[in-house]
């Protein structure tokens, strides 16, 4: 987790936590369960890893997700 202030997005979060975020969300919709997200990016901004883990969730309804 990066731990300062950036104009990358609107709520002045880097973006990893943004994409993160967002992804959790959208997760949390369908698998109403504990869970955790990761996005790691490269410098230029490009996605470099998503990790994904929710309880009680199917890995191919994840992957849909993503």
């Amino acid at each position: 987790m990066t731990g300062y202030a950036t104009r990358e997005a609107d709520t002045y979060m880097p973006k990893e936590y943004e994409l993160a975020r967002t992804l959790c969300q959208a997760v949390y919709e369908k698998y109403p369960f504990d869970g955790k997200t990761q996005v790691t990016i490269h410098t230029d901004g490009t996605i470099h890893s998503v990790v994904a883990s929710f309880q009680n969730a199917q890995q191919a309804d994840l992957l849909a997700l993503v």
